[in-house]
């Protein structure tokens, strides 16, 4: 049998809403990429290593220091592209893999003297590649605004230095010549800027001569020039060339900071990796302090004993544990099936998908809202035929439907299956639909398969007198409440 359950029951018990709750917790690209990987598992050894992890980081949440994730982007494309031949990564790339060097070295270092206390989450923590030259190479280079810092390199500094010195001289002069003029005609007045990287002065058109120097531009309406006089051109030569050593020694050192990052391109790859997993656990954790959920017992073989169950979603939506009707159920060896019993809105459809929901919760790993030592055995497969699924674009009744799900799964179910069915048999005529009921139920309790049911048909609560794998049970609704019981 393939060891995967269905999209359909996924969706049908809601799995997909508690996998986005787990993303939206998430501080980091990697680790929302890891939370939409979340899938049930099979291996017992695997799921307890989840589970360990799971309840380390939890008690890490509630009790320990404050773990040291933050928000950061994703860098993985500027590492691969540092280890490319001639790539020269942009300053602003160079800082969100600096993000990911503060991280990783912040959580490499994060609690060293307790870590007994979280082993498993120790070792990924130990695994954390930190690079603290890198940090303060790219911080003494790089500001956070992405401007290369004058300390970047002795040559770079020299080169602003001097840029600012003949900056100043050029503006004195042309200040120098702007005020000379001031009286005569055809100058305007003291207005220096830049035109095409050169500093030059305004003149009015009409007392423009070449003599005046190097026509760079006019404005809009035509009535003001803007001249370079002569006595700057050799100043402003060597102020585009000092702007153009600049850019070289930029580049030569982005080009530098590119060839140190692309050495360490493959740990720091593994650390996106690794502080996807932590953040994954960690917003896990954060959900199960909000459900107050416990680590659920997981044995190798099928069966589930949940005591003080409650729908995950249901608490998030009440804001309140304490505010959600919990419910309690055995199924084993020798009680495979239960039948559910009991009047519209009083609970049976939620009971239902509690119980299929948190079983795939802790098959994947997850802590489950319900009281400790709750268990769960191995399902290989879960099908659940839950609520009103007619589909319109296949032209299929509301019966027709249920009927193909459930057909499913009469042929895929052994005795390491798990079957959850809503309202089993409704939707046709109430004879017809209880005896199909009742012939489905027995076949699938024969089978060995573990079995929950909801139904209005009375009738079917005599299953158990003939068939001692069956039990009832019923769930009522309280008209003062207004809720169930």
């Amino acid at each position: 049998m393939t060891e995967q359950i269905s999209p359909h029951t996924l969706e049908a018990l809601e799995y997909p809403k508690i996998v986005a709750r787990i993303a939206g917790r998430c501080l980091t690209p990697y680790g929302r990429e890891h939370v939409a990987q979340l899938r049930p598992l099979f291996d017992k050894a695997v799921i307890d290593r989840r589970q360990d992890e799971a309840a380390q980081m939890q008690d890490i949440v509630r009790f320990g220091l404050p773990f040291p994730l933050t928000r950061i982007d994703d860098c993985r494309e500027a590492l691969k592209r540092s280890t490319v031949e001639g790539e020269i990564l942009e300053p602003a790339e160079i800082n969100r893999v600096l993000e990911l060097v503060t991280l990783s070295i912040s959580l490499h270092r994060y609690n060293t003297e307790e870590r007994d206390k979280f082993p498993a989450i120790a070792e990924y923590l130990q695994k954390l590649r930190a690079f603290p030259e890198l940090q303060k190479e790219i911080r003494r280079c790089i500001d956070d605004q992405g401007e290369i810092k004058d300390s970047a390199s002795p040559a770079l500094k020299r080169i602003r230095r001097e840029q600012v010195d003949l900056r100043r001289h050029i503006l004195r002069r042309l200040e120098q010549i702007v005020g000379s003029q001031r009286k005569q005609a055809g100058w305007q007045d003291d207005i220096v800027t830049q035109r095409n990287g050169r500093y030059v002065i305004s003149v009015l058109s009409s007392q423009y001569q070449s003599s005046m120097g190097i026509l760079h531009d006019r404005s809009q309406s035509g009535n003001t020039l803007f001249v370079e006089p002569q006595e700057t051109v050799e100043l402003n030569n060597r102020l585009n060339m000092l702007q153009q050593e600049e850019h070289v020694e930029i580049v030569r050192i982005l080009k530098t900071l590119t060839g140190e990052i692309g050495q360490r391109a493959s740990a720091l790859t593994e650390n996106c990796r690794l502080i996807g997993l932590l953040d994954a656990r960690h917003a896990t954790a954060e959900l199960a302090v909000a459900l107050k959920a416990t680590r659920p017992v997981i044995h190798d073989t099928p069966g589930v004993e949940l005591e003080q169950a409650r729908h995950p979603l249901l608490i998030l939506q009440a804001g309140n544990v304490e505010k959600v009707v919990p419910l309690s159920l055995t199924l084993d060896a020798d009680r495979r099936g239960i039948v559910i019993t009991g009047p519209n809105t009083g609970g049976k459809t939620v009971a239902l998908k509690t119980i299929g929901l948190l079983v795939l919760m802790a098959q994947s790993g997850l802590p489950i809202p319900a009281k400790e030592k709750s268990a769960v055995g191995i399902f290989r497969n879960v099908f659940a035929d839950i609520g009103d699924e007619q589909s319109i674009e296949q032209s299929l009744s509301t019966f027709s439907s249920h009927m193909g799900h459930i057909v499913e799964a009469v042929d895929r179910a052994d005795e390491h299956t798990l079957v959850l069915f809503d309202e089993i048999g409704a939707g046709t005529d109430p004879k017809e639909g209880a005896a199909l009921a009742e012939a489905i139920i027995i076949h699938l309790v024969e089978r060995g398969v573990y079995l929950v049911a909801t139904t209005h048909y009375s009738q079917l609560k005599t299953l158990p007198l003939s068939h001692p794998e069956l039990e009832n049970a019923s769930l009522e609704f309280d008209r003062d409440n207004l809720s169930p019981t």
